[in-house]
Order: structure tokens, then sequence, then C-alpha cells
């Protein structure tokens, strides 16, 4: 049910602490939403039985009254209000900002015992954190709470030592959000901004400033700061200059020999940025660098790296496929089939079986498990046209394989309708499926008519040029026919 999508994002370990939560008087206001959860539960997550629907729950909630859709939709508008509620709840309650909550609130009454307690524990935390992506931007809202103290407390000195560190915290911070910024950009942003960076007020600005000097003088005082900043400094450089392998090298040489003295996720996700480098230079014929990105996912996934995402409590499909396609590529089909099956219950409830089912298509493919392939394939159901245009693909594939030819030409030409459509949305992945369909039309035509030892080159050195998808089995199929 759309009403209980909301509903739907509690995960499982939380549903028994939001009842609790959903009893509280101070947040229900006095509405009794215990019955209702009690009803929901063995339906939770997805709330897609056909046994759940309106009429159901009104049934169970108000036996002997004639449905009234209103009064249901007034409950459930109620109940996603309070599960907004709880997410802010729990978020406050692993914020690690309670803390400064705590100083300013103790300040501001004028209770000097627990303001200096909370003052003290803050400024250890300033001086033990190691530096990393977040620090500079977590530290000023300390120094921001210690300042203030200071000066309520009439701490001249306390004040004015911490107002030095804010200022080179302000100053680091610029520089650092300066480079992921840039990189953001480099790496996502660039193709769809209306104006070249360098043309706008931004980039002005950027220009006009030496970050090579404020390095430099970070540098020469020996500040920890200097190791997080110089490492984003060169991601930026490199890919600036995507076909620098030096600069790669560097990055990961420095990563390597300073990873001890910097906060230990802020080093998994410049490792998770090299995973970037390394499928951009992989993109450039730089195959070497496929084994290079995946062996750093592979560590990152065992190491629990996607679990402990603060902005996404589920496993990123993206990333989800790009090990599943990296890992079917190196033909380690063992360890991804298992990271599948270890790793689909965290994705997102609506992914979940879609994506662990096309992904175990895609193995048993790789594999020579055609009709495993095509059982997992019938269990895909998904409204995304790019992942649909997959699931067309490799059904093709498998048809191909089988000989299943007027299956194949059947199935290219409802994929052809899908794809045939030219338009600024998508354009760049519609016409990689258009051209896989040329080629795989053309591999049929030499099935059935042959071809001269010329015409088969001609083909073979234009899809090497060509943008289109699957280039390897393509290329692969066509010089089979060829032997």
């Amino acid at each position: 049910m759309k009403a209980l999508s909301v509903l739907g994002l509690i995960r499982k370990e939380e549903w028994k602490e939001f009842e609790k939560f959903a009893a509280s008087p101070f947040f229900n206001k006095g509405r009794n939403y215990g019955v209702l959860l009690k009803l929901l539960r063995p339906f939770h997550p997805a709330f897609c039985d056909k046994k759940l629907t309106a009429e159901y729950i009104y049934k169970s909630l108000y036996p002997g009254r004639k449905f009234n859709g209103s009064v249901l939709s007034t409950v459930l508008s109620g109940l996603n209000k309070l599960c907004e509620e709880f997410f802010l709840q729990m978020n406050f309650r692993n914020d690690e900002k309670r803390e400064i909550r705590l100083l300013r609130e103790y300040s501001k009454r004028g209770y000097d015992p627990k303001a200096e307690s909370f003052s003290r524990r803050l400024v250890f935390r300033l001086q033990s954190g190691k530096p990393g992506s977040m620090t500079f931007f977590e530290n000023l809202d300390i120094i921001d709470a210690l300042q203030q103290h200071y000066a309520m407390s009439y701490d001249k000195e306390r004040r004015s030592r911490v107002l030095h560190e804010g200022i080179l915290n302000l100053i680091c911070f610029m520089i650092l959000q300066s480079f992921v910024f840039q990189k953001e950009l480099l790496l996502y942003g660039g193709r769809y901004a209306e104006d070249e960076l360098n043309s706008t007020t931004a980039g002005k600005l950027l220009n006009a400033i030496d970050f090579a000097g404020l390095l430099e003088i970070i540098g020469r005082e020996h500040d920890p700061s200097f190791i997080v900043l110089n490492l984003y400094s060169l991601l930026v450089k490199q890919l600036n200059n995507i076909e620098d392998d030096t600069l790669y090298k560097e990055l990961r040489q420095l990563l390597e020999k300073n990873k001890g003295e910097t906060d230990p996720e802020t080093v998994e996700k410049l490792m998770l940025n090299m995973v970037s480098i390394c499928n951009m230079k992989n993109n450039l014929g730089k195959k070497e660098y496929l084994k290079e990105s995946y062996v750093i996912m592979k560590h990152l996934a065992e190491s629990g790296f996607f679990d402990r995402l603060e902005d996404s409590p589920h496993f990123p499909p993206s990333q989800f496929r790009n090990i599943v396609k990296a890992g079917i590529a190196l033909e380690d089909t063992d360890w991804v089939r298992r990271f599948v099956t270890d790793n689909a219950d965290k994705l997102e409830h609506s992914l979940r079986s879609s994506l662990k089912h096309y992904s175990l298509a895609k193995i048993d493919f790789a594999s020579g498990r055609f009709d495993s392939a095509l059982q997992h394939l019938s269990e895909v159901q998904t409204d995304n046209l790019v992942f649909k245009l997959d699931i067309r693909k490799l059904y093709a594939m498998i048809y191909y394989e089988t000989g299943s030819h007027e299956s194949l030409r059947s199935l290219l030409n409802a994929y052809y309708g899908m794809v045939a459509k030219k338009g600024k949305k998508n354009e760049a992945i519609l016409l990689r499926h258009r051209n896989f369909i040329k080629y795989l039309r053309q591999l049929l035509n030499l099935n059935e008519e042959g071809a001269a030892a010329e015409q088969l080159k001609a083909v073979l050195d234009l899809l090497k040029a060509d943008n289109v998808s699957e280039k390897s089995w393509l290329t692969e199929k066509f010089r089979l026919w060829k032997h």
C-alpha cells in the first residue's frame, strides 16, 4: 500500500522500539496506534500482500462500522507523521552534537560545573581526533560552542586560543570543501552544468585562491590537517589529468602511508573515489585498472564499509551492481555469488528482490547456466527504464547463446521499440542499447546468410570504435563465427 510507504522505511530491528514510541502520549497526541501497528506488523516492510487493503484495515480497526476512506486516510496520515518524529528522535539519539547542545544549555542556564565538564570533553575531542573529510566541519560547531561558553564565563585566555583554532579550522574547511566540490563536479556534475566552472563566479574565486601556497604553509607548520588536505588535493589533480597514471600511484602510496594518521572513514571514502578513477581509466582502455577497482570494492564490501554509510541505511544499488559486474568480468563468480546472497537483504526493500535475481541471472549467464539465468530473470520486476533495458539485453544474449533465434528476433523488435525514440534524457544509454541491437541483428544475419572475411573484418573494426553495450561479448561472438 502506497499510504504505508513511509512506515516501510522503519528497519526490522527498529519495529519494537517504534511501537513503544507510538505508545507515548507525548508523541502520539492522544491517538492509540497500538492496534493498527499490531495489525500491520506481519506485513512489514513491503506491505504488498493482496490481503492488506484499505477495507481490511478499516474493518479490523472499526468492526461493524461502514467503511469510511476519509477516516482511514486521517489515521494513516497521522501514522506517517509519527514515523517522521521517530526518524528525528533516532537521529537525535545517535547525534554526536548532544554534548555541544548540552554545553550551550548549561552555559545559558548558568550551571558552571556541568558546563565545564562538557567543555573539557569537547576540548579533548578537538585535540585527540584524527583529521578526516568531516573533521573541520564538526570542529567548527564545537569551537563555536566553546568560544560562547568562555565568553559567558569571562575566560578571555581560553576564548582567544579557541578562536585561533577556529580560524585554522575555517580555512582548512574551505580548502577541503573546495576540493570535495571540485571532485564531485569532475566525477558527476560537470556534464549537467550549463556553464563551464571557470566561467562562473565560483570558478573565478577558486582560480584566485592560492591553494598550493596555503597547503605549503600548513605543511611547514606540521599541522595534522595537511595529510587529508594533501590527499584531496591529489585526488582533484588526478581527476583533472585522468590519463596521468603517476598521480594515481602517488595518491595510492600516500593513502597507504598515512592511513594510520587519518580518520578511517575518510580513508574508505578516498578508496571509493579511487574506484571511480579506476573505472574512468578502464573506460579509456587501461584494462588493468578494472582489477584494481575490484580489489578495492571487494575490500570495502568485506570490511562492512557500505553498511556504515551515514547518508543511507541501505547498500547503495549502484555499488552493488558495480561489484557484481566487475566480479563477473574478472571471473570471480563464486565470491560474487556469495556477495549477492549475503548482501541483497541490505538493499532498499523495493529493489531487493529484483536486483538480487538480476545479479544471479548475470552470474548464471557468465557460468553458462542459461536455464537458471532465465528463471532468475522471470523473478525480476521493475519500472526503471534503464533496468528494463538491461533485462531485455540479457534475455537477448541468452536467446542467442541457446540458439533460440526466432524468439530472439521477436524480442529484438520489442527491445528496439523501447530505445528507438531519441531525446536528451538517457540518450547516451539508449544509443548504447540501439547499437547492441544493431550488431546482434548482424550476428543473426551472419548465421543465416554468411559473410566474406573482409566484410567480417569491417564489422569488427566498426564495433571496436562504436559506443555499444556488451562490446566484449559481441566481439567474442563475431570472432567465434569467423573461426
